[in-house]
């Protein structure tokens, strides 16, 4: 995504942890393997570090419910909207999250953000996010604010300083 990288290095100038959680069902539906799911998350690092960006932290659920395979083919307290994944970064990371801002793009996201208690959540409009904005009016979990993107939604928490 354009700009994220310096949006990135940005916070981390600032020392504000970054830090990803992502569903990855495509493990459970056997399109892809744990390794090979590293090797992206590996490869999206070097793609950061040239340009001065650091994730603090990849979390990933490879499960789903309803589909896919064994062992894969679960019901977890990882995948989003269940707040697994956040929980266990705030643990690993000594995170206060009612001090921590989430931005995603989908009201699951924005679901397990205000479950884990989270406080400030953010929806980007891409990804899904824009057609995940349509369904919010009939949603318990509202985010904070919406924002085009997650560089813009940075740069409207921190000001321009921090992408500069």
């Amino acid at each position: 995504m354009p700009g994220i990288a310096n949006a990135i290095a940005g916070l981390n100038r600032r020392d504000i942890p970054v830090v990803v959680v992502t569903n990855q069902s495509a493990v459970a539906r056997g399109l892809i393997t744990e390794p090979e799911l590293h090797k992206i998350h590996r490869h999206l690092a070097a793609l950061l570090a040239e340009e001065n960006a650091v994730l603090d932290a990849i979390y990933y659920c490879p499960h789903h419910p309803d589909a896919g395979y064994p062992p894969y083919k679960i019901a977890c307290e990882c995948r989003k909207p269940a707040p697994g994944m956040i929980l266990q970064a705030a643990r690993d990371h000594r995170l206060d999250l009612p001090s921590c801002v989430f931005i995603g793009d989908t009201l699951s996201d924005i679901e397990a953000a205000q479950r884990a208690d989270v406080g400030h959540t953010i929806l980007v409009r891409t990804g899904h996010g824009t057609k995940e904005a349509a369904l919010m009016t009939g949603s318990r979990f509202q985010p904070h604010n919406i924002s085009t993107d997650t560089p813009s939604a940075i740069r409207e928490l921190f000001g321009d300083d921090v992408s500069a």
